[in-house]
Parts: structure tokens; C-alpha cells; sequence
């Protein structure tokens, strides 16, 4: 697979002066990118067997911490990159490098934690070969279908428009992006706990935890949501400036209703994935990358960037919330309305409050810096606290969260 990354890549730095509208003077660099990017898609590839290892193993507390270190490594790496203007080739460069650390920290990791983990020949055998495939097959499918639906845009806005709307996308993109990655971190704890619940015969229990994780993750990402599509262009003129506020601040927007229902979908495709079933869903997703390339090819003639952002939230919107829903209801004998209720108008309905107070916050005052942004931000925060307590929450998990806090204060006051 890493060598295949590598040679579409290449292959692809050939011909992608002939496909996309970039300046002469800038074709040396996107095929030095593209190349890079081929690697990076190749050590991802690999090592990430390194880091299933830890994943099943449920040490998700290092993986975190790997994950912690790498981001910040990355994060300053690219300002410093930025802040003495080395381009784009250097970005790529950071991004292997961060890719090929992330790989060798999985790989030292994961030997130590299974050291009878062993690479080579001797340990083949044709009898894994089937079950291999058959679950690494589909998953690929759905990563390969995730991929395209994520990355996709960039290289429609690439073949349309000019180079420099790419920014403009990018920068709401990369935003929820962001956002998206919370819920990464929810999910990808599920699949091996949803595996030992299986295995032990907890079906019953495992059938209703994308409703329970479902609606948990919506709770936790919703505020983010909320004040992107409320105050997204706000933020943006303050973070990049005023320029890219009104255009970047609709995308924004847009794609930001994605991420209302991706909380839902990441966990029930976590859960399924969990019990071995995802093939059920691999049509889905490739005819929801299928309808995204279309309909953004249609729209960005006429809409531009907007009309691209539309081609992705149209299809996402319609596979999140009917179509996966429905194929995992009818798998696990779930009533569709408990799964809508629970997973997404719960939540909306717990937000309330807080989606006013933020409106309302973005017409009276203009925030002059990020420092006053985001202290406004919290002042509406309560809001948000409140409705998942009242609304979001079931009487169990509060007790629960009571019972835990005043474990950690009895534990706090013993040891003064």
C-alpha cells in the first residue's frame, strides 16, 4: 500500500501542471509537495500497524501523549516555518517529519508493550491471510472514501479557480478539521472496547453504545459548532484578517453543519467497525465521495468556493443522519426516531441557551483582539454547561459525575 501511495504521487507530480492551474514558476514546488506527500501517505500506511497495536491494547493514554508532543512539535515547527517565510516545500517537509516521528514512537511503543510482536517471514501463514483481508479490505475502503470526502475539495477548487482560492477554503476547512479531531479521540477508543464487549457477550450493551457515545460526543462538540457558524467570520478577521473574513466566514459556515452530525457518524462507524460489520457501510461511503465530486464540480462554476462547500455538506448531511443510521438500525433491531432523538435533537435541544447567548453576543459587541473573543466565548459558557446538565445529561450520569467530583475533592482535602 506505501508503495502505491508513492507511485500515484508520482505519477501525479508528472501531470499536475496539466491539471491544475498553477504558475509556471510555482510547478517545481507542488511536485516536490506531491512527492512528499506520497511519503507521508506511505509511513502512515505502515505504521499505522504500530499504532492498532496500542489502540487494541487500550493504551490510549500514550498514544495521546505521543500525539500531544507531535502536534506541539508541529505547531511551532510551522509558525517558525511561516514567520521566516521558508514555503510550501518546508510545510511538507514538517509534516513528514511529524508523520515519520509519530511512526517511529508507535513502533518503539508497541514493541514494548507486546514484545512478542515479531516482524518476518517466519510467523506467515496463509490462514490470517483471509481474515486480514476481509476486515482490512473494507476498512481501507471507508479510510480511502473518508479521505476523498475530506480532501477532495481542495483539488476541485485546484482544477477550477484559481490557486489562491484554496486558501480561503482552507482556512475553514482546517477549522473543522480541528473540531473533527475531538472527535476522533472519542471514537477511536471505541472500536477495541465494542471488540472485548462482543467477544465477552455483552451484545445487548454494545448495540446501544453509539446512541449512549453518540450523543456525549454531539454534547462535547456542539459549542464548537455553534460559535463557529455563529461568530466564524468574527473569528477569522481577527485570527487572518478582514480579508479573508466574509468569503473564508461563509465556508465556515457551510461546512460547519457537517460537523453537527459527523459526532454521531464517527461512533456508530467506530462501533460497527468494533463488531467486524463494516462492510455494510462501504457503499455508503463511496457513493457519498461519488455524489460530493459531482455535485462540486457542478456548483463551482456558478458558486465558487461556497458552491464547493455546499457539494460536501449536502451529501455528508444525507449519509449522517439517514443513511448510516439506517443501515445500523436495521443491523442491530434499533427504532430509527430513539437514535435521531438521542444522538442529535437532545443535544440541540441541551444548546439552546447557549446558541442564543452566543447570537446574541455576536450582535452586541465587536471584539477588538482573540484575547477579547475568546473571553466572550466564555462568558457564555455557563449557558452551554448548563443545558448538557439539565438536558444533555440522564439522571445516571449525573450521579455518576457527582460521585466522581466528590470523590477528587475528598482525595484533594485528606492529603492537606
Amino acid at each position: 500500500a506505501g508503495i502505491v501511495a508513492i507511485g500515484a504521487a508520482m505519477g501525479l507530480s508528472v501531470v499536475a501542471g496539466s491539471i491544475f492551474t498553477i504558475p509556471d514558476e510555482m510547478i517545481r514546488v507542488a511536485r516536490i509537495v506531491l512527492l512528499l506527500g506520497g511519503v507521508n501517505i506511505a509511513i502512515a500506511l505502515v505504521t499505522g500497524v504500530f499504532g492498532g497495536v496500542m489502540t487494541a491494547m487500550q493504551r490510549f493514554d500514550l498514544t495521546n501523549a505521543v500525539e500531544v508532543v507531535i502536534e506541539v512539535f508541529r505547531a511551532l515547527s510551522v509558525f517558525l516555518a511561516l514567520y521566516f517565510g521558508l514555503g510550501l516545500v518546508a510545510l511538507a517537509v514538517i509534516q513528514l517529519a511529524a508523520s515519520g516521528s509519530r511512526g517511529l514512537a508507535s513502533f518503539a511503543l508497541s514493541r514494548r508493550l507486546y514484545p512478542e510482536l515479531k516482524i518476518g517471514r517466519s510467523g506467515w501463514s496463509w490462514d490470517y491471510l483471509r481474515p486480514l483481508l476481509g476486515f482490512s479490505v473494507y476498512s481501507t475502503l471507508l479510510n480511502v472514501s473518508s479521505m476523498i470526502i475530506l480532501q477532495l475539495d481542495i483539488v476541485v477548487i485546484g482544477s477550477f479557480l484559481p490557486v489562491a482560492m484554496i486558501a480561503y477554503f482552507g482556512i475553514a476547512a482546517n477549522l473543522t478539521n480541528y473540531a473533527r479531531s475531538l472527535v476522533s479521540g472519542i471514537s477511536q477508543t471505541i472500536t477495541p472496547q465494542v471488540s472485548a464487549m462482543d467477544g465477552s457477550g455483552s451484545a445487548s450493551d454494545v448495540r446501544y453504545l453509539p446512541v449512549i457515545g453518540g450523543r456525549l460526543a454531539t454534547l462535547v462538540l456542539l459549542p464548537i459548532v455553534i460559535t463557529f457558524m455563529s461568530r466564524g467570520s468574527s473569528f477569522i478577521g481577527l485570527w487572518m484578517g478582514e480579508a479573508y473574513a466574509d468569503l473564508s466566514g461563509r465556508v465556515l459556515t457551510i461546512l460547519s453543519l457537517t460537523l453537527v452530525v459527523a459526532s454521531g457518524r464517527q461512533v456508530i462507524s467506530a462501533t460497527v467497525m468494533g463488531l467486524n460489520q463494516h462492510k455494510m457501510l462501504v457503499p455508503a461511503y463511496l457513493a457519498e465521495a461519488g455524489v460530493n465530486l459531482l455535485l462540486s464540480i457542478l456548483l463551482v462554476r456558478q458558486f465558487g468556493i461556497v458552491g464547493v462547500a455546499w457539494g460536501t455538506t449536502i451529501p455528508a448531511l444525507i449519509a449522517s443522519t439517514v443513511v448510516i443510521p439506517l443501515i445500523y438500525c436495521r443491523a442491530q433491531g434499533l427504532r430509527y426516531a430513539v437514535v435521531l432523538w438521542e444522538i442529535w435533537l437532545r443535544p440541540f435541544a441541551a444548546l439552546i441557551p447557549f446558541a442564543l447567548g452566543t447570537y446574541a453576543i455576536e450582535q452586541l459587541w465587536t471584539p477588538p483582539n482573540l484575547v477579547v473573543f475568546f473571553a466572550e466565548v466564555a462568558l457564555v459558557l455557563p449557558l452551554a454547561f448548563l443545558g448538557i446538565w439539565v438536558v444533555g445529561l440522564n439522571p445516571g450520569e449525573r450521579e455518576s459525575i457527582v460521585q466522581r467530583v466528590s470523590h477528587r475533592v475528598r482525595l484533594a482535602v485528606d492529603t492537606q
